[in-house]
This record gives structure tokens, sequence and C-alpha cells, in this order.
């Protein structure tokens, strides 16, 4: 039975929705606890979402929406959602308004090239193209992959590149991903609790050195984060790498 829908979960897991419609019915779906209290399943996607499908699935059947004028097919990327661009392997077809089909495409899909002896990435500008592999690969940054790759696990990191090939700047960055830029983090008097830090970058063997207005704090390899116990007052987070990469954070402690 086809229908539209979505779902949602409010903050603390303590209410479930889901809402569902057609052009002749809307139902909704609430999913909760009387005294408020949350719980972990408590979702929208978990609770409510299978309560609404079940009354869907038993009221008739209406006819369709008609298709709203000024729609289009346009081919985007399956990974990245984007119009397809030169690179992009995996396309599906989406309906989409017209003007879409004006706007950048993907440049997440990249060309990429691997030496054959040593299956590490290279470029045109250290290495022989016949002594080397072509093909197209989804490839996100730093910050873009920390968070990509908590719902995408499937997600493969390009090959490392080769001693003797310069990388990129923009692709071995080092990304600043918690606390968020101007954030105020709100801390309970009674709580022995420290600020979690956390940075992100593309090469798996690279260093870190984490420094806090200014003061060196450490440095970390493989997992880049760190707990800091800190008193109220405003911070500038600074982590870099030694290929000059850098990132700053401000933020407030309360």
């Amino acid at each position: 039975r086809r229908f539209a829908w979505k779902t949602g979960t409010s903050f603390g897991f303590r209410d479930g929705w889901a809402i569902g419609f057609d052009r002749d019915y809307v139902v909704g779906v609430w999913v909760g606890n009387a005294n408020g209290l949350g719980r972990q399943n408590l979702t929208g996607r978990r609770a409510a979402a299978p309560i609404l499908f079940d009354v869907l699935q038993v009221l008739p059947e209406a006819q369709w929406f008609e298709t709203p004028v000024g729609l289009k097919f346009v081919e985007v990327c399956s990974k990245s959602g984007q119009l397809a661009g030169e690179f992009c392997e995996s396309t599906e077809q989406m309906n989409t308004q017209a003007e879409r089909s004006a706007r950048g495409k993907c440049d997440f899909c990249k060309h990429v090239m691997v030496c054959n002896q040593t299956n590490k990435r290279v470029h045109l500008g250290c290495e022989d193209p016949s002594k080397a592999s072509r093909f197209s690969q989804f490839i996100l940054g730093p910050e873009e992959s920390f968070w990509y790759t908590r719902h995408r696990p499937s997600y493969r990191d390009p090959p490392v590149w080769r001693s003797d090939c310069a990388p990129s700047s923009e692709e071995t960055g080092v990304k600043v991903v918690s606390p968020l830029n101007n954030a105020v983090i709100l801390l309970a008097k009674s709580a022995d609790a420290g600020v979690v830090l956390e940075a992100a970058v593309s090469r798996p063997d690279a260093q870190l050195y984490w420094y806090l207005n200014e003061q060196y704090l450490g440095d970390t390899t493989q997992y880049h984060q760190r707990t800091e116990r800190l008193s109220p007052g405003d911070y500038l987070l600074t982590v870099t790498d030694s290929e000059g990469g850098r990132s700053s954070r401000r933020f407030t402690v309360e």
C-alpha cells in the first residue's frame, strides 16, 4: 500500500512519533510513557512506525497524488545525492525540481590512480601512467567521513598516498569535530565529568597535537579523542598535524 510517512523522536527518548498519509487518510501515532520517562528504544522508527504501518495496511488504498508541475527526472549520484558527476559510477533517477539541474555536480566521486607495484595512491606528477591503475571512488574529507561512517560503515577510505607523492591539502587536513564551534557546554556542579574533545583526519597514520588556549595538552595517534576536566570559561581548541594541517574551535564551559 502506497503512502507518505515521516518519523520523529523527542529529546531524551521521551516520545516517538510517526505520521502517514495519502489522499484520503492521515494517521498519527504517538508512543510514550504517561510520566514522561525516556527509554533508549522509544524512537519514532522503532516504536511508532510499525504501528503506523499496521494501521495504514488495513485502510482502503486511495488514488495517489498527481505529480506536481515543475518536476523533472535527473540523474543523481547514489552515494552523495548530488547531480551525477563525471566519476560517479553508481547513479539513479530522481524526480525533483527542474531548477536543480542548474546546480553543481557531485565532487565527492573522484578519479583515483594507484601504483601497480605498491597499490598506493599516486598522481601523474610522480608516476608513469603505464605503471598505474585507475578507478573511481567516493571520497569524503576528514570531517564528513567522521560523521558519515557512523551511519554507513561500508564506506571505504581511499588508498594511502605513496611517500614520494604529495597529496592535496583538502584530503589530508585535520578537522576538530567536537565541540562544535561556539558551543556552550553545561557541566553539572556535582559531576566530576570532563569535556570530550575529538578530531578527525584522513590519514590513519597521522599524529595530532592538541592545544587549549595555546597550552600544549599532548598528542594522539589512531584514536583522536581526549577528555579534559575544565573550569568554567572561554576556550580555544587547536589541533595540528605534522603536515602543517590545523583546525580550531572556540567553545564555552559553564
